[in-house]
């Protein structure tokens, strides 16, 4: 449904931080059209439709309108010229109150068949005509009609517009910029509000209501020069910076006024035992127009002060834990302010943390991805596991930068590693794991990983797999070995490498290793060697399909609603079945009662689970069968 999703971003806090919930958030999209339009497109959940080829803008193209396409996957159950329903019968504009009606295009008193798909056009929130070939400037957002309730699209800048004095403007490229926190020296009407640039030279500022409608568009900087394909704000110094693609520039803008100061609170201690005298500073608090700086400190039981730099004495009841959040408000000489807390906690200790499955300075091979489980060892003086949050967050280090993935709330995880380094760019990988406790007191440990740029110590030729009454056979050869300590056998279903057994290295060159319990399905596997170092290498990839066909299923497959699980002989009295998502998070999970050597079949709502491609996994007893299967309603 798009041709060209040139720029997008996510709108911030709209989504779940955890990946296994599969909600990313709201993401803005701005779609470079043809010749004619531009949008800005608000994603909400998975398998949405955006129209193209049979849209451009908010109403339907005609270049594609006009030349009816059969589609291969829609097949005509009636005879009335062709064998396939084409694209333009299985797409509709949506409707203010009801669902849109498809008719049959050789019975209108008929509908089509349940079983083909059909898409509803989710319009742009914003179009904006092609600046050269769609003129004059144009500027439209969807309305639904008051009295039919069937969509059109209004001109904001002519009678009738949602947004009365909105002037029309056009453009070639939209680029989506950033949500405004309200952190910077911009004037409180642009609180929560959305910059969107395009490449012809503009950026403005839009605001939306629940329904992600547009509400206001304003003009905010302009450009005479065509080239901006990047915009983004700077919270630490409240700039908005913007990308010339063409002068391979970066430029920079400041609002003028008076900018906040910046509070920066520091203290000597944060826990202990009570009662507590803690040593507090906001020295490193400073004003960007170097003004006179006035402070605040309110201790969080009653007590204040007005000093740059005080000391207050923290009271317990007892040995019982006692919390306080202190506050540092600074305010410059016109009145700006900012405000910044510490946590300071009376007889309690963090907790200590040591992550445990990375070795200080391990390294990585650059012959195939790295799967490293994620594991540490944490205690905590003062409270029980289940009053601990885990946050781990892995980043990539790139010359002087890093770039930062999405933290992830287990007690254990994985890190998936790219085979990055050892050329003219230098790279490696870090992981944190950071532990809070109920109080909110934390602690964290890091390792950092890098790429093993030394030659291969071992080289395996030619591994094979082959397949005999479910069983697998690994046969490889080792070329040369300098220090092979071990070979650890790894086994994937979805190219998640995880260890399935060891075998010790040996004065042959020759090894078989037999696999008696194969997951049902596909099977990747690759072997690991190991010398007395910790390094490792990788050999090449094979595969086998160990699925028995005349076994489990689960169908339809692609499914809308309701997934059969058919189990022909359950081997257990309790099944297991788990829904996978790509990235390999377990996204649902449940055990179903069975009597063994009886059929088990059961029906599946998939409620809750946005649209897309995800893998189930069924352990039957030590039957296993892991496949895939696509959501699409």
């Amino acid at each position: 449904g798009f041709r060209n999703p040139y720029r997008f971003i996510v709108k911030p806090e709209s989504g779940s931080h955890n990946p296994a919930d599969g909600d990313p958030g709201t993401i803005l999209v701005s779609d470079v059209g043809s010749a004619g339009w531009e949008e800005l497109n608000v994603v909400e959940r998975g398998g949405e439709c955006f129209g193209w080829p049979m849209f451009e803008g908010i109403n339907f193209n005609w270049g594609f309108l006009n030349n009816p396409t059969e589609n291969p996957d829609a097949p005509n159950d009636l005879d009335c010229g062709g064998d396939y329903f084409t694209f333009n019968d299985l797409i509709q504009q949506p409707l203010e109150d009801q669902d849109p009606i498809f008719t049959h295009p050789c019975d209108n008193s008929r509908l089509l068949p349940a079983a083909i798909q059909r898409f509803v056009h989710k319009p742009p929130t914003l179009a904006w005509s092609g600046l050269l070939w769609n003129p004059p400037p144009k500027t439209r957002v969807p309305v639904f009609r008051p009295d039919d309730g069937k969509l059109v699209e209004v001109d904001l800048d002519q009678e009738g517009s949602p947004i009365p004095g909105t002037e029309a403007f056009a453009g070639f490229t939209g680029v989506p910029g950033f949500f405004y926190d309200g952190s910077g020296p911009l004037p409180e009407e642009y609180d929560g509000a959305f910059f969107q640039a395009d490449l012809s030279g503009w950026l403005r500022v839009l605001r939306f209501n629940e329904a992600m409608e547009v509400t206001d568009v304003q003009p905010f900087a302009t450009w005479e020069e065509r080239g901006i394909v990047h915009v983004t704000y700077n919270p630490h110094d409240g700039a908005i910076y913007w990308l010339h693609i063409y002068d391979s520039q970066v430029f920079k803008i400041s609002y003028g006024g008076n900018p906040r100061p910046k509070a920066i609170a520091t203290a000597d201690q944060q826990y202990g035992p009570g009662p507590l005298t803690v040593q507090f500073s906001a020295a490193q608090s400073f004003d960007p127009d170097n003004t006179p700086l006035s402070y605040h400190w309110d201790f969080g039981d009653g007590n204040t002060s007005e000093l740059e730099c005080p000391s207050h004495t923290f009271l317990a009841n007892g040995q019982a834990i006692k919390s306080y959040t202190v506050t540092l408000t600074v305010t410059d000489a016109l009145g700006a302010s900012d405000e910044e807390t510490l946590l300071i906690s009376l007889n309690n200790t963090p907790p200590q943390v040591s992550i445990s499955s990375i070795a200080p300075n391990e390294r990585y091979p650059l012959n195939g991805l790295t799967y490293l489980p994620l594991k540490a060892q944490v205690t905590d003086a003062e409270h029980h596991e289940e009053e601990l949050t885990y946050r781990w967050q892995t980043f990539l280090h790139h010359n002087n930068h890093f770039h930062a993935n999405a933290a992830v709330a287990d007690v254990e995880s994985e890190m998936v590693i790219d085979p990055l380094g050892c050329e003219l760019e230098t790279y490696w990988y870090r992981v944190r794991l950071t532990v809070t406790d109920a109080e909110g007191l934390s602690n964290f440990d890091e390792r950092e990983i890098f790429p093993n740029c030394d030659d291969p110590f071992f080289a395996i030729t030619d591994l094979k797999a082959s397949l005999d009454n479910q069983e697998v056979q690994l046969d490889w050869t080792v070329e040369f070995d300098d220090g092979v300590q071990w070979f650890e056998i790894q086994r994937s279903g979805n190219y998640t490498f995880l260890p399935i057994d060891q075998v010790d290295a040996s004065a042959i060159f020759t090894y078989t290793y037999l696999d008696r319990n194969p997951e049902q399905g596909p099977n990747y596997y690759r072997i690991k060697g190991v010398n007395a170092n910790g390094d490792y290498h990788y050999s090449n990839v094979v595969f086998v399909d160990a699925t028995d066909k005349s076994t489990i299923k689960a169908y339809p497959n692609p499914v809308q609603e309701m997934l059969t699980i058919h189990i022909p002989e359950a081997r257990a009295e309790q099944v297991k079945f788990e829904i996978i998502s790509p990235a390999g998070y377990i996204v649902f999970s449940t055990i179903w009662p069975a009597s063994p050597g009886l059929l088990l079949q059961r029906e599946l709502t998939l409620e809750g689970l946005p649209n897309g491609f995800y893998y189930y996994r069924i352990r039957n007893g030590e039957q296993e069968r892991t496949a895939s299967f696509i959501l699409l309603r």
